[in-house]
């Protein structure tokens, strides 16, 4: 899939080894057991085409399920899941996470799975609870300053936030 990728976007873009380079990376990051990471990248930069990219590589290497999860704005998660839905290397196609029911079939434990979930506490302990069994995961936070962060971290008589603790 990911070589697949690389092809077209070297035959429509030319030099593309910034987001090859990105993608190495980050697959070598999660190869030495380092969970959490963060790419970095200025407004129109190319982040989501890292994140396609990725994804499709994640993909080759194993991975069953990759969670994509964003600001909690409805437009937003509609045009990064119609950049994902628009790419035919991609396989399997995007879902949302509203299209999910907790007796769904559209998650089956052994099947791959890419899936659109925006940042609410709904959304989240929903798709937690439905895809609770799934294994070989990994979430790709886009926006990850909003709302992932823990906002109570120096609030020692709380919790985590929400948001923050069911990201964990």
């Amino acid at each position: 899939i990911y070589q697949n990728r690389i092809n077209y976007l070297e035959s429509s873009f030319g030099d593309i080894s910034h987001l090859e380079k990105g993608v190495e990376d980050a697959i070598e990051k999660l190869n030495n057991n380092i969970n959490s990471f963060v790419i970095y990248g200025e407004p129109q930069s190319g982040k989501t085409e890292l994140m396609l990219a990725l994804t499709c590589r994640l993909l080759d290497e194993g991975y069953e399920n990759i969670f994509i999860v964003m600001n909690d704005n409805t437009s937003l998660e509609n045009q990064n899941y119609n950049r994902f839905a628009d790419c035919p290397q991609l396989d399997p196609q995007p879902i949302k996470s509203s299209e999910i029911e907790l007796d769904d079939s559209h998650i089956l434990k052994g099947q791959r799975h890419v899936i659109f979930c925006r940042k609410n506490a709904k959304n989240l302990e929903k798709i937690i609870d439905a895809t609770r069994k799934l294994e070989k995961k990994v979430i790709i936070d886009d926006e990850a300053d909003f709302a992932s962060p823990d906002n109570k971290v120096n609030k020692s008589e709380e919790d985590a936030s929400k948001i923050n603790a069911l990201l964990q």
